[in-house]
């Protein structure tokens, strides 16, 4: 597959992701369900066809972005969790989940990686920088409860849900309590 290289510093790689993650996020009413809001509904009209282009352009940008192992980032933060994990959720807030909708291997293949990354439950970059101990953990964490209860299947499901835990007490380890 040829890709083009885009080479971003981590701050326009994340406030990118974060803008197409929320547009996404506001995007996931439909024509109709929009045309049924009641009046006065905060929502109702709120994506113009112009938003979503954007927000469209914006998820063809990362799926595009994503590296052959699955993760996302470049240069020093090339397969950091955190920038992984938050592409992964833009893709899930436009209505994309693991094998399904237009992204779903987008989705799949960022959630193996984000796996792959355990280590005892510790969601740790293993290539590049990260930006803290526990920084790209929380953010991989958010990820895997959110994507829990959409993976179908049984082994990737169980794995899942194996992480999760470990990660999950890990956090509640490093409390200051």
């Amino acid at each position: 597959m040829n890709r083009r290289c885009f080479v971003w510093t981590r701050r326009e790689f994340l406030f990118a992701g974060a803008g197409a993650l929320l547009a996404s996020r506001a995007g996931m009413l439909t024509g109709a369900d929009r045309a049924n809001l009641p009046d006065g509904s905060a929502a109702k009209g709120m994506i113009t066809l112009a938003a979503q282009q954007a927000i469209d352009q914006g998820l063809a940008f990362l799926s595009r972005a994503q590296h052959q192992d699955g993760g996302f980032g470049s240069l020093q933060y090339h397969g950091n969790v955190a920038i992984t994990s938050l592409a992964a959720l833009a893709m899930m807030a436009g209505g994309h989940q693991p094998d399904r909708g237009a992204y779903g291997d987008v989705v799949t293949r960022a959630l193996r990686y984000i796996l792959d990354q355990s280590s005892g439950g510790y969601l740790v970059s293993r290539t590049g920088a990260s930006h803290g101990p526990m920084y790209g953990h929380g953010f991989g964490a958010l990820f895997l409860a959110e994507v829990h209860g959409m993976v179908q299947d049984p082994e990737m499901r169980e794995r899942l849900r194996t992480v999760l835990k470990q990660a999950i007490q890990l956090i509640q380890a490093s409390q200051n309590w």
